[in-house]
């Protein structure tokens, strides 16, 4: 059954620390950038270094809360959601518009130095312990 919304799947790295906000109805906003990188594969088989692409992350709520305490620049993050495009006109006249993914799940892929290894946070859902972790495919 299809939603009829644009859905991503992302895994790479944080840009820059997470900046949280608040909107005027006291809903918690973060925003971050992710870099992911990508190796197109030649004909020979050999990778050929690409500089990363980068995608803009909106998070709302508790999910907002989690990756302003939880996650920092550098983190490798698996990021899902829906995309958002938002248009504008720039200081010069010209229309724009930039993508967004408005996050609905996160899941931090850098082990904790605290040895606690990887956390998860799904929308809505708590923390995961390691056990639980255990069973995911990879």
């Amino acid at each position: 059954m299809s939603t009829g919304r644009a859905r991503a799947h992302i895994i790479g790295n944080i840009g820059q620390d997470p900046e949280m906000r608040f909107s005027q109805s006291g809903t918690a906003v973060t925003n971050f950038s992710v870099a992911v990188n990508r190796t197109p594969r030649s004909q020979q088989g050999q990778g050929e270094e690409q500089p990363p692409d980068w995608y803009r992350v909106v998070c709302f709520g508790q999910l907002a809360e989690m990756a302003d305490q939880y996650y920092s620049k550098g983190n490798k993050v698996y990021v899902e959601g829906r995309l958002q495009i938002n248009r504008f006109t720039g200081n010069d006249g010209q229309e724009r518009q930039s993508v967004e993914i408005i996050a609905s799940e996160l899941m931090n892929l850098t082990p904790r130095s605290d040895g606690e290894g990887m956390s998860q946070q799904r929308s809505g859902g708590g923390q995961q312990s390691d056990d639980e972790l255990d069973d995911l495919p990879f």
